[in-house]
C-alpha cells in the first residue's frame, strides 16, 4: 500500500505576503477560514504590513463625503456609491454630522446633539468603516465646539484630534486624554484643517492668504506660512508657467455662472500631492484652479506667529480652466489623478473633475455627475480601508 501523501501547504510567511495584497473586505471574510488565518490576520504586525502595502502601492483609494445626519456617502475606486451607516444608535436629536478627517482607514466624525435653539454638546467619534468598529472619544465638552482636524502621528504611532475651545486642545489616542496647547493664537477664518500630510495638519486661514500647520508630534502650531499668492498678484515667471500648463475642460451647457468676483478674491485649499504638501488655488476673478507644490517642508516646523509670515517656496504644476467660478471646491490626489469636487450655488452646478497630471488631461467624471443632489455642502476626504483597531473599539448594532 502506497504511503498517504499530505496535501501540500505553503509556509506561513508566504501566505502572509499573499494576504497583505488582498482587499480588506475579503480579509474580514478569510478570518473564518481557520484559527491560524484568524490569528494571522488579527496580528498587529500583519495589520501594519497590509496597510503599508496599500499605502505604498496607492491601491483602492476611495472617497468619503459628508451626506446627512446619520450616514456618510462612500465611493470606491470603481465609482460605486454606498451609504455608510454612522456607528451609533439612531437618535432624533442629531443636529450635525461632520467629517473631520481620515487617516489609515480611521475616520474622525464630530456629532452635534441638540436642537436649533439649544446645542447640547459636541461628541467626537473614531470609526473604522471597513471593520464597523468605533468608539466615542472621552470629553467634557458641554457645548458646540470647533473640531479642526484629525491625523496620524507616525513618530509616536498615535492618532490625534485638534479642537478649538478658547484654546487649541489636542486629544492623543495613546494617552487617551486631552492636552491644552500653550501660547497659541487662533487664526481668524480658520474653519478646519484640509488634510494631514506626514504628521502635519495643514489648512488655509486669514482670508486664504496664508497656510497654517499643526505639528502632531510636537503639538506645535504655526499659523502663518505664506502661500504662493499673498496679495492678489502672481509674479511674471509663475504666471507664464501656469499659462503654459493650462488645461481646458470641455464646455458644459448646464453652467451658468452669474457671479461677480473681486480681483483680490482668492480661495485655496491644501491637499496632499505625491506625499508632499500642495495648494489648489483660485486667484481673483479667474476661473482657473491652479496647483502649486511646496518645495521644502522646513517651513512647517517653524512654530508660533511671525510678522509678515513664514517664507515658503512653491512651484506651479498645473492650471485647470474649469469654465466656471465655483463657490466651493475640494480635492485630493490619487493614483496620478487630481480629483476635484466643484460647487456653484448660483447655477446649482456640482461636478467632479479628474485630471491626469502627467498627461495634462482633464475631464468631467460622468458617473459622478448624477450625484449632484448628494454633494450640497459636502466635504471630501481620501479614504483607505484598513484593519486598524484602536483601544476601546467595539461594534455597535
Amino acid at each position: 500500500m502506497a504511503p498517504v501523501r499530505r496535501n501540500p501547504t505553503l509556509p506561513d510567511e508566504l501566505i502572509s505576503q499573499i494576504l497583505i495584497r488582498v482587499p480588506v473586505k475579503s480579509l474580514l471574510q478569510y478570518q473564518s477560514v481557520s484559527k491560524t488565518w484568524l490569528s494571522m490576520i488579527k496580528n498587529p504586525s500583519f495589520v501594519k504590513s497590509q496597510l503599508r502595502h496599500a499605502l505604498t502601492t496607492q491601491t483602492d483609494d476611495q472617497t468619503l463625503l459628508k451626506a446627512d445626519r446619520s450616514s456618510v456617502l462612500h465611493l470606491d475606486s470603481g465609482r460605486n456609491v454606498a451609504y455608510l451607516k454612522f456607528p451609533f444608535p439612531r437618535r432624533d436629536d442629531v443636529m450635525y454630522l461632520n467629517l473631520v478627517g481620515s487617516a489609515n482607514g480611521i475616520v474622525c466624525v464630530s456629532v452635534v446633539f441638540g436642537s436649533h435653539d439649544d446645542y447640547r454638546n459636541t461628541s467626537i467619534c473614531l470609526w473604522n468603516p471597513a471593520t464597523t468598529q468605533s468608539k466615542f472619544v472621552p470629553s467634557s465638552f458641554n457645548a458646540s465646539v470647533r473640531v479642526l482636524g484629525f491625523g496620524y502621528d507616525g513618530v509616536d504611532d498615535d492618532y490625534k484630534i485638534v479642537v478649538y475651545v478658547d484654546n487649541y486642545v489636542v486629544y492623543s489616542e495613546n494617552r487617551n486624554a486631552w492636552r491644552i496647547v500653550p501660547e497659541t493664537i487662533h487664526s481668524p477664518g480658520m474653519d478646519g484643517f484640509d488634510v494631514c500630510i506626514n504628521g502635519f495638519l495643514c489648512g488655509c486661514c486669514g482670508g486664504t492668504y496664508a497656510m497654517m500647520a499643526f505639528d502632531l508630534n510636537r503639538e506645535v502650531l504655526n499659523c502663518h506660512i505664506n502661500l504662493p499668492v499673498t496679495d492678489g498678484d502672481v509674479d511674471e515667471a509663475h504666471a507664464q508657467h501656469l499659462l503654459d500648463c493650462t488645461i481646458k475642460l470641455p464646455v458644459m451647457n448646464v453652467i451658468n455662472d452669474a457671479h461677480d468676483y473681486d480681483a483680490d478674491d482668492n480661495f485655496a485649499r491644501i491637499i496632499e500631492f505625491n506625499n508632499s504638501v500642495a495648494v489648489i488655488m483660485m486667484i481673483g476673478s479667474s476661473r482657473n484652479i491652479n496647483t502649486w507644490t511646496l518645495d521644502d517642508d522646513a517651513c512647517l516646523r517653524v512654530g508660533g506667529v511671525r510678522v509678515g509670515g513664514v517664507e515658503a517656496s512653491w512651484t506651479p504644476v498645473l492650471s485647470i480652466d474649469t469654465r466656471m467660478r465655483p463657490d466651493q471646491f475640494y480635492g485630493y490626489f490619487s493614483n496620478g489623478n487630481l480629483i476635484l469636487l466643484l460647487t456653484n450655488y448660483v447655477s446649482d452646478v456640482k461636478m467632479w473633475i479628474s485630471c491626469n497630471v502627467d498627461k495634462k488631461e482633464a475631464k468631467f467624471a460622468p458617473p459622478l455627475l448624477d450625484m449632484a443632489e448628494h454633494c450640497q455642502d459636502s466635504v471630501i476626504f481620501k479614504y483607505k480601508e484598513s484593519l486598524i483597531s484602536l483601544a476601546g473599539f467595539r461594534h455597535v448594532n
